[in-house]
């Protein structure tokens, strides 16, 4: 389970941030895991941004208690993602935090998926997350040109899952999908833009001139060269 952020266009860290903490610390939306009492997402965090390459910093902390993330506040990015993670498989540790990196692209979930994925041996899972084996999974099946089509014939194996959101970012070509069976208000992912600026985000951030939507069940959307 957790909350995440895809942007794309030039702006700090700091208001991103912000809307993690808030996202994760269960201080933002309100939705059906949250509705009684707070559902914290605090099983650490990750940030991933494109800078001539993936620069990549993650934590098992808390977002909403970490003094290492304010230094990053500052940072001017064009390109990142970022995860607040709620551990259900897997323990807290760095291998099991989002985002997971392999190559040019990086990875985020939310949700539990509780088939089998099978993947080629030369990818090699450093934790024992879902979320990883989702991510391999996935990458398995894409081939050039034809990436949506082997993202689509992948989560149409599965079958038993409470939620198969990712974000797949690459410098080439990003990918965001929506599938989940059950809490629409938790799972479904938001989009907002302004003149510059595209976020796809768990929940709408109160960021200053962003016009959102909410993204269907069942959406896989493709951002072609995204930095």
């Amino acid at each position: 389970m957790c909350r995440m952020i895809l942007a794309i266009g030039k702006t700090k860290l700091g208001p991103l941030i912000d809307g993690l903490i808030a996202m994760a610390a269960s201080e933002n939306e309100k939705h059906e895991l949250n509705g009684q009492r707070p559902f914290r997402h605090g099983d650490g965090w990750g940030i991933a941004y494109y800078s001539k390459g993936w620069k990549t910093i993650k934590s098992t902390k808390p977002v909403y208690n970490d003094n290492k993330i304010n230094i990053l506040k500052n940072r001017t990015v064009s390109f990142a993602v970022l995860h607040a993670r709620k551990a259900s498989k897997g323990k807290i540790t760095l291998n099991n935090t989002h985002p997971f990196r392999h190559g040019q692209r990086v990875f985020c979930h939310n949700g539990m998926v509780y088939d089998s994925m099978d993947f080629p041996k030369k990818y090699v899972c450093k934790g024992n997350t879902d979320s990883e084996r989702l991510f391999y999974f996935i990458l398995s099946a894409l081939k050039e040109g034809k990436e949506k089509e082997g993202i689509r014939s992948q989560l149409a194996k599965l079958k038993k899952f409470s939620g198969v959101n990712f974000i797949l970012a690459s410098p080439t070509k990003t990918f965001v999908a929506v599938k989940y069976s059950e809490s629409p208000k938790y799972f479904t992912m938001k989009l907002g833009k302004k003149k510059g600026f595209t976020i796809v985000s768990s929940e709408r951030l109160p960021i200053k001139g962003m016009k959102w939507k909410a993204l269907k069940n069942g959406t896989l959307l493709e951002i072609q060269k995204p930095i």
